[in-house]
């Protein structure tokens, strides 16, 4: 919601994909947060501003926001949000992130 979650001056979804990985970091390191679930999915945005907001993050951007969490403690929940058994993300298909990290799964 522009205004309350986006601030009013973001609109695009490079624009939203830079103000999330500043938020994650902030949000994260308030020592607060226990877990993240999904926090790089902008909802409503159609298949094409997708593209663009995951090609507007990099990597190293990425694995820096997740290495943070793991540093303060947070859980990682994959797969956790998803709204039909088609689009469920098996722990098999995230390698990347869980090896890089060093991540352990409870189940």
């Amino acid at each position: 919601m522009k205004g309350f979650t986006i601030p009013e001056g973001i609109q695009t979804p490079s624009e939203i994909a830079h103000y999330a990985v500043q938020t994650f970091k902030e949000v994260v390191q308030t020592n607060l947060a226990t877990g993240t679930a999904h926090p790089f999915d902008p909802c409503r945005f159609n298949e094409e501003e997708h593209r663009i907001f995951f090609k507007s993050i990099s990597d190293e951007d990425f694995m820096a926001c997740f290495a943070l969490a793991k540093h303060i403690g947070c859980k990682f929940h994959f797969g956790s949000d998803t709204h039909s058994i088609e689009k469920l993300i098996r722990v098999e298909e995230e390698p990347y992130v869980i090896q890089k990290l060093g991540l352990t799964f409870v189940f």
